[in-house]
C-alpha cells in the first residue's frame, strides 16, 4: 500500500531511460519494487536543494569556470555519458583511467595533452582525485 506518495507520469528518452535501469541495476544489484521512484525521489530532492540554496545565497556557489575549460570538460561528460556512465552529477566518482580515455576521445591523445588537461579541471574545481585512481567529478 502507497502512503502520501502521488502518482507524476514523465516522458524519458528510450535510451536514457535503458542506461538508468541499468545503472540501478549495477548500483543495487538487483531491481526492487519502488527502488526507480527512490531514486528519481532523491535526484528531484537534490536538484530542488541546489536551486533553493542558491536562491537564499548566491554566494554559495562559485563562479562558473571560464568558457575555454567548461566547453572541454563538457565535451569530456559527454564522452563519458556514450561509454554509458549515467550518474555523472556533482559528487560521482570515476576511474581516473577513463577520465584520461575521454580526454584522449576529445582533446587528444599526447601525454602532455592528458597532463594538462587533468589539472586545468582541477585546478578550475571541476575535478578533485580522491586517491591515485578514483576521481571526483565537483560539477
Amino acid at each position: 500500500m502507497v502512503r502520501n506518495k502521488t502518482l507524476v507520469g514523465v516522458w524519458l528518452n528510450d535510451d536514457f531511460n535503458k542506461k538508468f535501469r541499468k545503472f540501478l541495476a549495477l548500483k543495487y544489484e538487483d531491481v526492487g519494487r519502488g527502488l526507480l521512484s527512490s531514486e528519481v525521489e532523491q535526484a528531484l530532492a537534490y536538484w530542488v536543494a541546489m536551486h533553493t540554496s542558491a536562491q537564499k545565497d548566491p554566494m554559495i556557489n562559485k563562479p562558473n569556470p571560464l568558457s575555454r575549460v567548461s566547453r572541454p570538460y563538457m565535451d569530456v561528460k559527454q564522452c563519458l555519458e556514450g561509454m554509458g556512465f549515467v550518474d555523472l552529477a556533482p559528487g560521482a566518482t570515476i576511474a581516473r583511467r577513463l577520465l584520461v580515455e575521454a580526454i584522449k576521445q576529445t582533446r587528444g591523445s599526447d601525454p602532455r595533452t592528458i597532463k594538462k588537461w587533468l589539472e586545468v579541471f582541477h585546478k578550475s574545481g571541476l575535478v578533485k582525485p580522491l586517491n591515485a585512481s578514483v576521481w571526483e567529478l565537483v560539477a
